[in-house]
C-alpha cells in the first residue's frame, strides 16, 4: 500500500479481515439536512414519508457518496439543499438501500445520483 501526505490518496490497499464504513442511526424529520460531513453508511428510520435534502453539489465534494438504507415503513424523497427536485427523481422505497452520489454539476438538479432498490 502506498499513501501521500497531501490529502492521504491510499493506492492498492489490501484488507484482509473486513473493512466497515462509519455509520449512523437517523430518525429524520422532513427536509432533514444531510452534510458533507455525515459518514457514507446511514440506517434511515423517519416516522412518515420525507424529503432529505442533500449537500450543495460542486466540484469540492465530487464522488462523495453515502449508502443509505431506508428501514422504515415509509418513502425518503432525496432533493437539493434548496429542497428542489432532481432532474432524475432520487426516492429510497420502504426498506430498500441506495447508493447516492455526487456528480459535481454546480447545475444542482443534477447534482446528485443514485443507483437505488434491492441491492
Amino acid at each position: 500500500m502506498r499513501s501521500l501526505l497531501e490529502n492521504n490518496p491510499i493506492f492498492d490497499p489490501i484488507f484482509e479481515k473486513g473493512f466497515r464504513f462509519r455509520s449512523a442511526d437517523i430518525v429524520p424529520a422532513d427536509n432533514y439536512v444531510l452534510t458533507a460531513n455525515h459518514p457514507p453508511l446511514l440506517f434511515l428510520t423517519p416516522a412518515g414519508a420525507i424529503d432529505i435534502l442533500m449537500p450543495t453539489s460542486s466540484a469540492a465534494i465530487k464522488g462523495l457518496f453515502f449508502i443509505m438504507n431506508n428501514i422504515s415503513a415509509s418513502t425518503i424523497t432525496l432533493k437539493t439543499d434548496g429542497d428542489a427536485a432532481f432532474t432524475t427523481a432520487i426516492v429510497i422505497a420502504t426498506t430498500e438501500t441506495g447508493v447516492v452520489f455526487c456528480t459535481g454539476s454546480t447545475t444542482q438538479a443534477l447534482g446528485w445520483r443514485a443507483f437505488t432498490g434491492v441491492i
